[in-house]
């Protein structure tokens, strides 16, 4: 290391497994601890923090997926959507008084297509794909394990705001509407008929309860197969 900060970027690359579900994310057996780790790497000079996590990537990536066109787009897909997640100085073995670490740690999650396909071949001793559970994240190098949970975090968060608004109809108005029309009349027609507040007021107090004990039932089923 060189003498001050030393810039480095630390990815949290994540899939869900195909088969388990599990999420995964995807780690190295370090040489000098003998660790698994994020996959970081030092930023040369005038090198980017994206440059240096794609260069990080390719390399541990070389000779396990075929055909180099396709291991570059790939990359290229992955690192389209990279979100930041931490940026300063980390506790790392390598620290001394007058050169130490600091990183920055993104997350980079899989499409279900690319992280079936990603180093699908990375099951080895040196890189390999693990489940983010505690269990497994309790055993990574320095603090990596922190940033990973970070990650883990804004994606559940990110998954339970999707299945949330997926449990609404795309449009409420739209289906208390189309309950209520008389046949052969569109939502727009009939909304077009109002003479009232009143009348709005009362179609839709109508068809709340019925839309509203759907939602409940299917809140009650996901929660069932939730503790599974």
């Amino acid at each position: 290391m060189q003498w001050g900060p030393n810039l480095s970027v630390d990815p949290v690359v994540t899939r869900f497994d195909e088969t388990t579900e599990m999420l995964q994310v995807l780690v190295v057996r370090r040489k000098d601890a003998g660790e698994w780790a994020l996959p970081g790497a030092i930023c040369m000079d005038g090198e980017s923090l994206g440059q240096a996590a794609k260069r990080k990537i390719k390399e541990i990536g070389a000779g396990l997926i075929d055909g180099e066109n396709e291991l570059e787009q790939m990359i290229t897909q992955l690192f389209d959507d990279g979100k930041f997640i931490f940026k300063g100085h980390v506790d790392d073995p390598r620290n001394v008084d007058n050169a130490w670490l600091e990183t920055t740690a993104m997350h980079f999650h899989c499409s279900d297509g690319l992280g079936a396909k990603l180093l699908q071949k990375a099951e080895g001793k040196t890189v390999r794909w693990i489940d983010a559970s505690e269990k497994m994240l309790c055993q990574m190098y320095a603090n990596h394990s922190d940033f990973v949970r970070i990650a883990v975090d804004a994606l559940q968060g990110w998954k339970l705001e999707s299945w949330c608004e997926s449990l609404l109809p795309q449009d409420l108005i739209a289906t208390s509407l189309r309950m209520s029309a008389p046949s052969g009349l569109s939502e727009l027609k009939y909304m077009s008929s109002f003479r009232s507040r009143e009348e709005v007021a009362a179609v839709l107090m109508k068809n709340s309860e019925s839309l509203l004990n759907g939602i409940i039932d299917r809140v009650w089923e996901q929660s069932q197969v939730s503790r599974l």
